[in-house]
């Protein structure tokens, strides 16, 4: 069995040693790019088999460059972004504090929300084992059985999906349109175990399943108090 290698200590090592050894691998550079950093490049020699490492340093700085830039400019952009979603979020609490009864609260949910967050559709869902309550239809509210609100979000407090078909009993008539959905739970009065709020998008990439959720989670619990209160209130 061979034994291993041992290091030669930096203080042994030639310059022959180096210049044998560069040449023996030719790719060394390009398998170690980083290295042309800490070399000094000769100057004013180029010719026949000789490379201008200058040049090659100076292509790398400026992709390094280029990719400094790009990264800062989608940093702004989501920075921004989030700065319009944030001030969507505030808009569309200080309208369920105005709400003046249930009736009006889910009114401003259903058809508000859309033009505050740009979507195809928004619903309202409560379970019940009583499918039929024409107070709440009338209002545009959806009745679920009890168990959806789990079976939907598997457990979850949120979830966004992309690329689908909309489920036309959560979003109805609009189904067709939703390609993108935001789930949200909703914790309500013990009558009431469970409820949804639902937004649905025509565009498939509004909503996607890696965005962060602690926003939506923010304007769930705002959905839930009003909601909550007003259900109490009219018990």
């Amino acid at each position: 069995m061979d034994s291993p290698t041992k290091a030669v200590p930096l203080s042994e090592l030639s310059e022959d040693d180096v210049i044998a050894f560069l040449r023996a691998r030719p790719n060394f550079l390009l398998e170690h790019p980083i290295l042309l950093e800490s070399l000094t490049p000769p100057e004013g020699r180029q010719g026949k088999g000789v490379t201008d490492f200058q040049q090659f340093m100076l292509k790398r700085l400026q992709a390094n460059y280029d990719w400094l830039k790009q990264q800062q400019r989608e940093l702004i952009a989501n920075s921004r972004a989030n700065l319009h979603s944030i001030s969507r979020v505030h808009q569309a609490v200080l309208l369920l504090i105005e709400a003046s009864s249930f009736s009006d609260l889910a009114q401003l949910i259903m058809h508000d929300f859309v033009n505050i967050f740009d979507v195809d559709a928004v619903s309202l869902l409560i379970e019940s084992d009583n499918p039929i309550q024409p107070e709440l239809q009338k209002l545009g509210v959806r009745i679920v059985q009890p168990g959806m609100t789990d079976f939907w979000l598997e457990d979850e407090a949120a979830m966004m999906d992309s690329d689908i078909t909309g489920d036309p009993i959560i979003f109805g008539p609009a189904a067709p349109l939703v390609r993108s959905q935001l789930l949200l739970r909703l914790e309500l009065v013990p009558e009431v175990p469970l409820g949804m709020l639902a937004m649905g998008s025509r565009d498939p990439l509004l909503f996607q399943e890696l965005q962060g959720t602690e926003l939506v989670n923010f304007l769930a619990r705002a959905v839930e108090r009003s909601l909550r209160f007003w259900l109490e209130w009219s018990a």
